[in-house]
């Protein structure tokens, strides 16, 4: 990432430089115990206000997560969340959490 920006800057090319896949990788916001395995700081320190992060989660996977239900977001996503909706929640002016809507309950047989 760092490297195709920088060739680009280099270049005069200004387009955006996205990655996806990082799970966690992309964190400004890290745990301890993953800090290391993370580039997010290290490219908003590198690229000043040019780094976003945006972490993408789905509600029925996370629903049982206790590392995620402990996040300091997620109040703010419960307090936001509506059926069909997706939600957005601002952690920091670089750092956005995207929920995706519920899905709808099965119909009971």
């Amino acid at each position: 990432i760092s490297e195709v920006r920088t060739r680009r800057k280099k270049a005069s090319v200004d387009k955006v430089v996205m990655a996806y896949g990082g799970a966690l990788h992309n964190d400004l916001y890290t745990i301890a115990e993953l800090a290391e395995y993370t580039f997010g700081q290290a490219l908003d320190h590198e690229f000043p206000g040019e780094y976003l992060e945006i972490d993408l989660y789905v509600p029925e996977y996370i629903a049982a997560d206790k590392q995620v239900l402990s996040q300091p977001w997620y109040p703010a996503y419960k307090k936001m969340q509506k059926p069909g909706k997706v939600v957005v929640v601002r952690r920091g002016p670089a750092s956005f959490v995207l929920l995706f809507a519920p899905m709808p309950a099965a119909p009971k047989k």
